[in-house]
């Protein structure tokens, strides 16, 4: 596996850092999206367009926008707040997980997807249909991440133990 160069991992956060800084300034951004998690409702090289709103405008199942550790931006469901030593949070999932995210605090948090474009279609996240099935996923979300887990976890036993070489293929 070839390895990644500090400048190239500049390159590829380098927006985000900018993102970062104009959603804080209040100013709506378009991001391409990289990686998998929120798929098949997003998928990698999405246009994701991101609205600045106040944290207490957060619905169950809105795509909420937050940057983390390193000025890089995560787009995962809310699923709901908690209150840890009496510091406000939001607990968000990936649509590909088992699991809650660890809490993020409210500083962190930088606004919601409002739209996705992908080729030539739009994907309207803040019209009446999209709010009724995001708010649908957000309470299905961690049955069908453990549903998907249980799915792939045979293929991902027989891969590394391929990998391996445990299991011979001819």
């Amino acid at each position: 596996m070839p390895k990644i160069t500090e400048k190239e991992i500049y390159k590829k956060h380098a927006p985000h850092k900018i993102a970062i800084n104009l959603l804080k300034k209040g100013v709506e951004v378009d991001l391409k999206l990289t990686g998998h998690c929120m798929r098949p409702i997003m998928q990698e090289n999405d246009t994701i367009h991101i609205i600045p709103i106040p944290f207490k405008s957060l619905n169950y199942g809105d795509i909420a926008v937050f940057f983390i550790e390193d000025n890089r931006i995560k787009t995962h469901r809310f699923i709901r707040f908690k209150r840890i030593n009496g510091k406000l949070c939001i607990i968000t999932k990936s649509d590909r997980r088992k699991s809650y995210d660890p809490p993020i605090p409210i500083s962190q948090f930088l606004g919601i997807v409002s739209c996705v474009k992908r080729g030539n279609k739009i994907y309207d996240f803040c019209c009446v249909r999209w709010r009724k099935i995001n708010f649908l996923l957000s309470k299905l979300s961690r049955p069908l991440g453990i549903i998907e887990f249980g799915v792939r976890l045979p293929f991902r036993i027989i891969y590394w133990l391929i990998r391996v070489s445990l299991i011979r293929v001819s």
